[in-house]
């Protein structure tokens, strides 16, 4: 018997499961949009950095 058995441990409860709800309550069908969102977000900061890069100017110093 492995040390801790007794069926009192975490493995196979993991979010994709759906036995353990999100914890500031979202949605189920809102959880698989979030890499979605993540790409798009870095989509725009990725924007927002090129934008950045040239508008730079140098001091000259």
């Amino acid at each position: 018997m492995r040390a801790g058995g007794g069926g009192s441990g975490v493995h196979g409860q993991g979010a994709l499961s759906g036995c353990k709800p999100d914890p500031l309550g979202a949605p189920d069908w809102f959880l698989p949009l979030a890499p979605a969102a993540a790409f798009a977000f870095l989509v725009v900061a990725f924007a927002a950095w090129r934008l950045g890069v040239r508008k730079y100017t140098s001091t000259g110093t």
